[in-house]
């Protein structure tokens, strides 16, 4: 478990909203497990039992297009010029079992404004990615 007390503020991640599921967890802090790059995890500070491994979304799909409508940018106090490369856009992973690969979802990015350190999933509507992405590797 990570001691949040031991964490500079300006290392948490705040989601206003929570995660969709886990509207509780509001504090993330980043991990980075040696020899998983890209791969990080995002360890709740108010859950000890909530941790999201993840992976930038451009380690998965190099050509991933991230759609922000309005209220998403509110929320990451981001404006209608924003530039996606301002962003970490994470895909979330689902460990793989004996019988399955590892998946992660392009559909819902968790994207964190670094500048801000606000974050907030963010359904990409009118895009054809799949919560279920098979990851090779």
């Amino acid at each position: 478990m990570v001691d949040p007390s031991q964490i500079p503020a300006e290392s948490i991640i705040h989601f206003p909203d929570g995660v969709p599921g886990l509207d509780h967890a509001k504090r993330f802090v980043v991990l980075k497990p040696e020899n998983l790059e890209p791969v990080i995890v995002l360890q709740s500070l108010e859950c000890e039992h909530v941790s999201l491994p993840a992976a930038p979304v451009r380690a998965v799909c190099p050509d991933y297009q991230l759609e922000l409508r309005k209220e998403d940018r509110a929320i990451l106090g981001v404006d209608e010029r924003w530039d996606p490369s301002s962003l970490l856009c994470l895909a979330v992973i689902t460990p793989g079992t004996l019988k399955a690969p590892p998946v992660c979802n392009l559909f819902a990015p968790i994207v964190v404004n670094p500048q801000k350190m606000l974050g907030r999933q963010v359904l990409q509507i009118g895009a054809d990615y799949p919560t279920v992405h098979p990851l090779d590797g």
